[in-house]
């Protein structure tokens, strides 16, 4: 996915106070993000490009480059993938732009990865572009399912229409978007709030739909600090239909 700034994937890391990584926004022009060791936990720096500027980065970040090693601001547009907005083939990653959707495709029939198919098909077993499946027909997985549905119980089912108790395999067909014991279950909440880990022996206590307790560790955020939290529990969030939008 094409962007003027620097994206990151953050993994869920849990710890007792871990060392977490740290986060900086002071970089020189020309440069978007790099990388330093300092004894025991990495820094990034990270700076948005200028206007009309793109970050050509390596994707995500990660604690094992060399020092020294940055992400260059450069004129030239990342290559814009399948459903994109485009306005000319230069742009796309298949070298195809419709120019009445205004959208990156792709004509091709035979393919190796769902990616290779445009919007509306997946890549079936036999390597051809395949259409979508409608609410109700047989999966194997989410991507060949039609949009706003998940592969569950080997079924596309719609996002969060399976009521509590109901019977489930993807935690995201569930209204409670949660699963215990292959059924929809209420998820579990924080009980000691949200909030910044400081003390050595700081956890995260939840309650799960039983009323037991579950202790995790603390887990590290994205701060110039270096500091880790406790996240909300599934059960915390509002979470429905409308984050699903999209296939995945």
């Amino acid at each position: 996915m094409s962007s003027k700034y620097l994206l990151i994937l953050l993994p869920l890391v849990f710890g007792n106070l871990p060392v977490c990584d740290k986060y900086l926004n002071n970089l020189t022009d020309g440069e978007c993000s790099s990388a330093e060791v300092n004894r025991t936990e990495m820094i990034f720096h990270l700076k948005k490009c200028k206007k009309d500027q793109y970050c050509s980065y390596l994707f995500p970040l990660t604690s094992n480059r060399s020092s020294g090693e940055a992400e260059k601001c450069s004129n030239e547009s990342p290559k814009k993938y399948i459903g994109e907005y485009c306005t000319n083939d230069k742009e796309c990653q298949s070298s195809e732009c419709n120019l009445v959707r205004k959208t990156c495709a792709s004509s091709k029939s035979k393919c190796e990865e769902h990616g290779d198919c445009d919007i509306g098909l997946y890549c079936s077993t036999d390597k051809k572009c395949a259409e979508l499946e409608d609410k109700g027909k047989k999966c194997s997985e989410t991507k060949k399912c039609k949009v706003k549905l998940i592969c569950n119980n080997e079924i596309c089912t719609e996002v969060g229409s399976v009521a509590k108790l109901g019977d489930a395999s993807a935690p995201a067909a569930c209204e409670t978007f949660y699963i215990a014991d292959k059924k929809c279950q209420e998820g579990p909440k924080l009980e000691n709030g949200s909030r910044v880990c400081s003390e050595n022996n700081d956890k995260c206590i939840y309650k799960n739909y039983e009323g037991k307790l579950i202790e995790e560790k603390c887990q590290c955020g994205m701060t110039a600090e270096g500091k880790s939290y406790c996240s909300p529990g599934i059960g915390d969030m509002d979470i429905g239909p409308v984050f699903f939008n999209i296939n995945y």
